[in-house]
């Protein structure tokens, strides 16, 4: 029986080939459309390979696998260890979106990789009732949401819900 059938879900049908957008070579090859860049990591045995290719609303480099778009990291997984079971994350050992590097990956649940993002200190929000204010009144005045994004130094995606009143909405 299959892993699909087994009830293991990845949206890519068993046998497909991963290839990255705009030719570049397979995961363990060259990225040479993408590129890698190499970050060392003292308590890691291997540095990181990150794209440098343009990323996606979430941070995270995108391939198409069999013609569906993912996150660079879910294709690495996929061609190196198989379908990811249905309700499990690929999460990084390195907190880098950009990597690629198999050592670096893991499989956890949602929970375990917010429990993973808050023990490492990442999940504690800098955002405040005022800069959400500030965020409103900038967008407001004409500012793009993208160039609010660069001043405030927080994601497009926080910004643009903010201004689309889907969070912080008590504050007015």
């Amino acid at each position: 029986m299959s892993d699909y059938a087994r009830g293991i879900s990845t949206g890519v049908r068993e046998g497909a080939e991963v290839r990255p957008k705009n030719g570049a070579q397979g995961v363990e090859g060259a990225w040479v459309s993408t590129g890698i860049s190499g970050q060392p990591h003292s308590w890691m045995a291997k540095e990181c390979k990150t794209l440098t290719s343009r990323v996606g609303w979430d941070g995270y480099p995108r391939l198409s696998v069999c013609g569906k778009r993912m996150a660079a990291s879910r294709a690495t997984w996929i061609r190196v260890n198989g379908p990811i079971p249905s309700g499990m994350c690929v999460c990084h050992r390195c907190d880098n979106r950009r990597c690629v590097e198999i050592a670096h990956l893991f499989l956890g649940t949602q929970a375990e990789n917010m429990r993973d993002r808050d023990l490492k200190g990442r999940g504690l929000s800098t955002m405040t009732e005022s800069l959400a204010e500030d965020i409103r009144a900038m967008y407001a005045g004409g500012v793009s949401r993208s160039r609010i994004a660069t001043i405030v130094g927080h994601r497009y995606l926080t910004v643009w819900n903010i201004c689309a009143n889907k969070t912080w909405v008590r504050v007015n």
